[in-house]
């Protein structure tokens, strides 16, 4: 398992995601159009398989994306949580669902 750091956020890889991130996406909606199209044909069974598999790779790949870009948004939030005094509340973040569809 890789060592997240907990460092400034590298906007250089924040920019880098975005455009993975947007890139994964273009493919997931090219694929919808593939799989349209393979579906009208006379023997979609392997093309249909190898598109499926595509998508989620596609699917995987944005999560993993998605993941990224989550952990380096809340980089500043960490550095301000331990220069700020605590209030003893404490809330609770939750990522949002990624969705291919």
């Amino acid at each position: 398992m890789p060592n997240l750091p907990h460092e400034p956020p590298d906007r250089t890889l924040e920019e880098v995601t975005s455009q993975f991130l947007a890139a994964e996406r273009a493919d997931a909606k090219q694929l919808r159009a593939l799989r349209k199209e393979l579906g009208r044909s006379v023997t979609p069974a392997c093309g249909l398989l190898l598109v499926e598999l595509m998508e989620q790779d596609t699917a995987k790949h944005i999560r993993l994306l998605s993941f990224i870009r989550d952990h380096i948004a809340r980089q500043p939030l960490r550095y301000l949580a331990v220069s700020r005094p605590s209030t003893g509340r404490s809330r609770q973040r939750r990522s949002p669902e990624v969705s291919v569809s």
